[in-house]
């Protein structure tokens, strides 16, 4: 006669348990695991936003005033056009799609009524959110070229990203204003820099680029010269010149 096995029930309950167990244990340490993960991707974006805003007020600066110099900045679109493409450079590896770089954003002012919208000339974007792909403005830039620094214009930026950053749409905010004054660099920074409010200040940075800073006189003159030059084209003067060229080649 077969014997009957009396342990049947008490094997599969104890194999039951630990199967509890063990699935327990993995949801334990995926949970830590995406927390541990969360806390090293929450560091790494505190830093690289650190790291871009030393940038963008070291060699960026140095770099808007090397394309200055060499004239290709006539305009306040030239001078978009030289902070992009040094900023997209400065972006971790274009194959991480954790950050982007966008012009024109347009930002919401409220969140109700006719809705209207404030637009940043530059903002540095960051993933925070991969299931629904919405990029965060980190760094907003707005840029500015007048011949004489305006300091309502100014001013009207700067309170613009204090606000941005009050409603923590932004983690900074920073003002690239360029232009050709007498004054020296340092004085207009220290009177730019004024004008940011105590609690702001270090979230809201106004850096002034003014193209006269170490030049003579003549000198400026030469580079007004060059400025106007390179900013226009009139088709007929350059027309006269080619047939000027012309007719001494051809006597």
């Amino acid at each position: 006669m077969a014997r009957k096995n009396t342990d049947f029930g008490k094997g599969s309950k104890k194999r039951i348990l630990a199967a509890k167990k063990a699935a327990r244990t993995r949801k334990r340490n995926a949970i830590v695991k995406r927390r541990k993960n969360q806390k090293h991707a929450k560091r790494k974006r505190k830093a690289t936003t650190a790291s871009l805003v030393q940038f963008i007020q070291g060699r960026l600066k140095e770099r808007i005033v090397g394309d200055l110099k060499s004239f290709r900045i006539s305009s306040e679109a030239d001078l978009r056009s030289s902070v992009t493409w040094h900023l997209r450079k400065e972006l971790p590896n274009p194959k991480d799609d954790k950050w982007k770089l966008a012009t024109g954003l347009r930002v919401q002012k409220q969140l109700v009524g006719n809705k209207p919208f404030d637009e940043v000339d530059v903002a540095l974007q960051y993933l925070a959110n991969e299931t629904f792909k919405e990029y965060t403005p980190e760094i907003m830039v707005e840029l500015k070229e007048t011949k004489s620094l305006n300091p309502r214009l100014l001013k009207s930026d700067i309170r613009k990203l204090e606000g941005l950053w009050k409603r923590k749409i932004c983690q900074y905010g920073i003002v690239i204003y360029m232009c050709r004054e007498a004054a020296g660099e340092q004085e207009l920074d220290e009177m730019a820099s004024g004008m940011v409010r105590q609690k702001y200040l270090g979230r809201v940075i106004p850096i002034i680029i003014n193209a006269y800073s170490g030049m003579t006189h003549s000198e400026g003159i030469l580079f007004d010269k060059r400025w106007e030059q390179s900013k226009h084209f009139v088709h007929a003067i350059s027309t006269a010149r080619k047939a000027a060229r012309t007719r001494k080649r051809n006597h």
